[in-house]
């Protein structure tokens, strides 16, 4: 692409404006749009893919960009037009099962919706979150030209135990038994899963296969735009959608990264966690819950920097990559929470965070730690997690 030709330009509010660059002046961005107007935009504000686009097009003082300076929060600040969302006429249903689906489309996602749910609050969500991701990852928004990812609310009971079951018998027909005795074990138990869609209706309505599913017993789990498990959930399968999959054998550190995505999603926008895998009393270490606990994210910062403090606890990157749901203590749950938070924290480590998604993606396992390492510019893991140690003991740290 030349640095002469049109494309989006995309600010931290979502506003989107299609225009050539002109020229850089300082902090300001000077574009042409189509009908020959030009317009000031300030550089801060811009992606990053607006400003990998500066860098290489924009001349003197595009890429003067500050790379300690705190990573922005765009989903904070985005502003998402509802007007724009429509109401399908004609319901959806999987093949095979009889439930009726209201659709909600919306630029993004299709929310299909069972029951009296507002599924206005969770499409307004997700695509604030959707804006998040495209901000920050220049590569998000060309994996969705053309396709939705589908968003399940379904109050009844007995209709999102349905679908489980449905997928679960769509499982063991595709050979897979052992996973679909286990998810017709686990679902009736869980209040949101993610399950697969047919090739052929995925093709049809444009959607990525895998789709997540809620459960809408409980009124306030998906209520507002900041609903803490839904933003948890929706966070986790967008950046599980950036980094693609990973074999067997490259997936050590893949839950560490995810989880703790998914939870600094959470407790960054809703400043707080409503997801139950952390409980500080069913937690047995005093230390915990004297300073605080971790019972809902509010005081997970200072709890562990003062389990760090006392050397209760010692922070290892290679431990990260060794944890797995099963076994996991609340302290190894925040530890991925304060690591995550950590690679995305400043300007610089959100752009070494873009390139390590990308690379999980073309490589289809995660970097080991020394790769991670080089990745945020160490020559080591000893000084990798020096620096990480170092931050959490910070007041950036929160």
């Amino acid at each position: 692409m030349s640095g002469a030709e049109f494309r989006t330009w995309t600010d931290t509010k979502g506003r989107t404006v299609e225009a050539k660059l002109v020229r850089v002046d300082d902090d300001v961005v000077i574009v042409e749009m189509k009908d020959g107007r030009k317009t000031e935009i300030k550089r801060k504000v811009l992606s990053r893919a607006d400003i990998d686009f500066l860098a290489e097009y924009g001349g003197k003082g595009a890429a003067d960009v500050n790379l300690d300076a705190e990573a922005a929060v765009p989903e904070k600040s985005a502003r998402i037009d509802t007007k724009v969302f429509k109401k399908w006429d004609q319901p959806f249903q999987f093949t095979g099962l009889e439930i009726d689906f209201d659709v909600l489309e919306t630029p993004h996602f299709l929310v299909m919706s069972a029951g009296s749910v507002r599924e206005k609050d969770t499409a307004e969500g997700a695509e604030i979150l959707w804006h998040g991701m495209a901000f920050q990852h220049p590569s998000f928004a060309r994996k969705w030209e053309g396709k939705k990812m589908a968003i399940f609310i379904i109050q009844s009971e007995s209709d999102y135990n349905a679908v489980g079951a449905w997928y679960a018998d769509q499982l063991r027909k595709g050979g897979n038994v052992a996973e679909g005795n286990n998810l017709a074990l686990s679902w009736p138990h869980a209040v949101s899963g993610v399950i697969g869609l047919e090739p052929a209706q995925a093709v049809e309505y444009n959607l990525f296969t895998h789709t997540r599913c809620f459960k809408a017993d409980d009124p306030k789990r998906l209520s507002g735009a900041w609903a803490p498990f839904r933003t948890h959930c929706l966070s986790g399968d967008m950046l599980d959608l950036q980094m693609g999959g990973v074999s067997g054998f490259g997936s050590a550190g893949f839950f560490a990264l995810s989880n703790g995505h998914s939870y600094y999603k959470e407790i960054q926008l809703c400043d707080k966690t409503e997801t139950a895998k952390v409980n500080a009393d069913a937690y047995a270490s005093d230390e915990v819950k004297t300073t605080g606990g971790f019972e809902d994210g509010r005081r997970w910062a200072k709890t562990l920097k003062d389990l760090i403090r006392k050397d209760k606890v010692k922070p290892s990157i290679d431990a990260l990559y060794r944890l797995k749901l099963d076994g996991m203590t609340p302290t190894d749950c925040v530890m991925t929470y304060a690591f995550s938070r950590y690679l995305q924290s400043t300007v610089g480590r959100l752009a070494n965070y873009a390139t390590l998604c990308e690379r999980v993606e073309t490589s289809n396992q995660i970097p080991e730690p020394v790769e991670l390492a080089k990745i945020y510019g160490f020559d080591s893991v000893k000084a990798f997690e020096a620096d990480w140690i170092a931050y959490m003991a910070s007041s950036s740290f929160r």
